[in-house]
């Protein structure tokens, strides 16, 4: 069974890439049951364990499972309160095949994600991206966008941490103009 870590994930992937096989999968039929939400009673505030499969229905693809763990009391701690694992297995045998990092695996897909329904929904010439929010997908979503659409511009608005964040987009090449109140 192979282990890919955040980094291998960020080398092997492209937003352009990833954008178009999720495309691809999009069309596929994919069975994808409600997710399990399940939540852990700990002192404190209670934790949140998620399990989400899905499997290809094709002959020899694959199934796979995230796993995600929410411990919010984790903050108090200077570590992540969310972590996640993705396991995929063979859809014909059950083999594990791989496990690779969730929050970056998830990171990457939904920022590809975004920038493919831009693909279809945003004007051909449209070069201004307005970033709601700061958190730790914006910058994915900033690059997954460059990636595929002709962003000149971008404009970061976030309650809480604008300036922050925007040093983080502008580390990426670009320029943004940041909004925001409260702490940076």
């Amino acid at each position: 069974m192979r282990i890919v870590s955040a980094d291998a994930i960020g080398r092997a992937v492209s937003y352009v890439g990833l954008a178009d096989a999720l495309a691809e999968a999009f069309r596929a039929e994919i069975v994808m049951p409600v997710r399990h939400h399940h939540t852990i009673t700990r002192p404190g505030r209670d934790a949140t364990l998620l399990l989400m499969p899905a499997w290809t229905t094709t002959a020899g693809g694959f199934l796979g499972c995230k796993l995600v763990t929410v411990f919010p009391d984790n903050a108090k701690l200077g570590s992540p309160s969310l972590h996640g694992l993705y396991v995929l297995l063979s859809g014909e045998t059950g083999e594990p095949l791989a496990m690779l990092d969730g929050r970056a695996l998830t990171a990457w897909r939904t920022a590809a994600a975004s920038a493919l329904a831009a693909r279809y929904l945003a004007r051909a010439d449209a070069s201004h991206l307005l970033m709601v929010g700061a958190g730790a997908l914006a910058r994915h979503l900033v690059r997954a966008h460059a990636a595929v659409r002709p962003i000149r511009t971008v404009t970061l608005w976030n309650r809480t941490r604008a300036q922050r964040r925007c040093a983080r987009v502008r580390a990426c090449g670009h320029r943004p103009r940041c909004y925001g109140g409260g702490r940076s």
